[in-house]
């Protein structure tokens, strides 16, 4: 909902559309995600993910749907934290998710870590529409349309109540200052890092591998492939200026990224989606080092085989064509 428009229109929390309430004939919108169970007979769908585990592919779009309703259907907006869910209520939601999708319960964590974070984004979308309307000059007709229909008019009203509460509008005032410090504004919308990886992959030519200096640049830029902001240009000249062995590597500890902008903040990476940690990172790369290893050492015992494969048959040959010439 937007102050500046007239008395008689509002916005729908999720479809953006201008709403006119004196128009008979409204033309009917996108509507709300809803949350589809499989039946019994329908096979769990799957999810392609990367090296890292995260969801990728065409599929990942609507994997990451279903988990928005859910925390519409399970979760409500009323609560102070998301610490303050019943552990009862996790289990169903992880039930259902296992119900319509192929997850593993080692992604659990990561998971519910992803639900939590959703819902606090999508509580703070309502708190701003909320704060939106009430400084309209008809706050109170504004208020009273602005209900989800996933949520019943007690929980409209707590949640308008403590919206507007005092204590509520300074924490809003330390959060609005601390984002104004923010000006290396992304330009992916849900996309993320992991799928805009993808899709950089596919349309980069060779076995060249994406570096995750060229992911943040990517992930940086607008439609017309302008930098988003003018500090994300001073760090796209700084990136371009480092030295070619720090642009070419995907080692995280000795890239760009970590010489333009220093130690990583603990539990993410620049230029990778959520739930990519320097730990984990560390581990995938110690791993396929390891992998690499056995694989050269397999290939090293197939020589060595082979090789011995062909003295054993030069000597049976040599042997073969010494008996002959005895026996002649």
């Amino acid at each position: 909902m937007n102050s500046n428009n007239s008395a008689n229109s509002s916005e729908d929390l999720y479809d953006n559309e201008p709403i006119d309430d004196n128009k008979t004939d409204k033309k009917k919108g996108r509507g709300t995600s809803k949350l589809k169970m499989i039946s019994g007979q329908d096979k769990r769908k799957e999810v392609e993910r990367n090296d890292l585990g995260q969801p990728i592919g065409d599929n990942s779009v609507k994997y990451t749907s279903f988990l928005g309703c859910m925390i519409k259907e399970f979760v409500p907006y009323t609560l102070d934290g998301w610490n303050d869910i019943d552990e009862e209520v996790k289990d169903m939601m992880w039930s259902c998710l296992q119900m319509t999708y192929k997850v593993e319960d080692w992604e659990k964590k990561s998971i519910f870590q992803k639900l939590a974070k959703l819902w606090r984004n999508r509580k703070s979308k309502l708190q701003i529409l909320v704060r939106e309307a009430n400084t309209s000059r008809v706050a109170s007709r504004n208020l009273s349309l602005l209900k989800p229909e996933f949520m019943d008019q007690n929980q409209r009203d707590l949640f308008v109540k403590r919206t507007l509460s005092p204590t509520f509008q300074e924490k809003i005032e330390r959060f609005r200052a601390m984002r104004l410090k923010q000006d290396h504004i992304h330009t992916m919308s849900r996309r993320g890092y992991a799928r805009l990886t993808q899709i950089m992959e596919k349309t980069t030519q060779g076995d060249t591998k994406i570096t995750r200096s060229q992911v943040w640049i990517e992930g940086h830029k607008k439609k017309n492939g302008e930098p988003s902001t003018q500090a994300v240009v001073e760090k796209m000249k700084q990136i371009q200026e480092c030295p070619t062995e720090f642009q070419n590597t995907t080692n995280i500890a000795d890239d760009t990224i970590s010489l333009v902008f220093g130690k990583e903040v603990r539990g993410r990476l620049r230029g990778m989606s959520f739930g990519v940690t320097p730990s984990k990172v560390g581990a995938y790369v110690q791993q396929n080092d390891t992998v690499k290893q056995l694989q050269d050492t397999v290939h090293n015992l197939q020589q060595e085989m082979q090789e011995m494969k062909s003295m054993f048959l030069q000597s049976t040959r040599q042997q073969n064509k010494q008996e002959q010439w005895w026996q002649w």
